[in-house]
C-alpha cells in the first residue's frame, strides 16, 4: 500500500495591481505518474491564462507532516506552446513547502 499522497497546486504571479495571491490545490493523487500526467495533460483547463507554476508535492499521512526529504516537481507554463513544462524550484520559494496541504 502507498502511504504518500502527491497534492497539485496551482501558483499565480506573486502579485497582481500590488496584491499577493493565493495558490490553489486542485486535486491529489496516489500515483505520482497520474499526478505528472495531469499537468502535462491539462493545460489550459489547469492554467486558466493565470497559473504561472504547478507543483507536485510528496506527502504522507498525518497532521501537519512535512518530511524534509519529501519530493516536489515544479512545472511553469509557456505561453507560446500553451502548455507547462518541467523547471527548477523559482528561487522566491526556495524556503517554502507545504503548498497544497499544511
Amino acid at each position: 500500500m502507498n502511504d504518500k499522497i502527491y497534492t497539485v497546486t496551482m501558483i499565480p504571479p506573486e502579485k497582481i495591481d500590488g496584491v499577493f495571491q493565493i495558490s490553489r490545490c486542485v486535486g491529489f493523487y496516489f500515483d505520482i505518474e497520474k499526478a505528472k500526467a495531469i499537468i502535462v495533460n491539462g493545460g489550459q483547463s489547469l492554467c486558466e491564462y493565470y497559473y504561472d507554476y504547478a507543483v507536485i508535492e510528496e506527502k504522507r499521512e498525518g497532521y501537519m507532516v512535512h518530511d524534509i526529504d519529501a519530493k516536489d516537481y515544479w512545472y511553469k507554463w509557456n505561453d507560446k506552446k500553451q502548455n507547462y513544462f518541467k523547471c527548477n524550484k523559482p528561487k522566491r520559494f526556495k524556503s517554502v513547502v507545504c503548498f497544497g496541504i499544511g
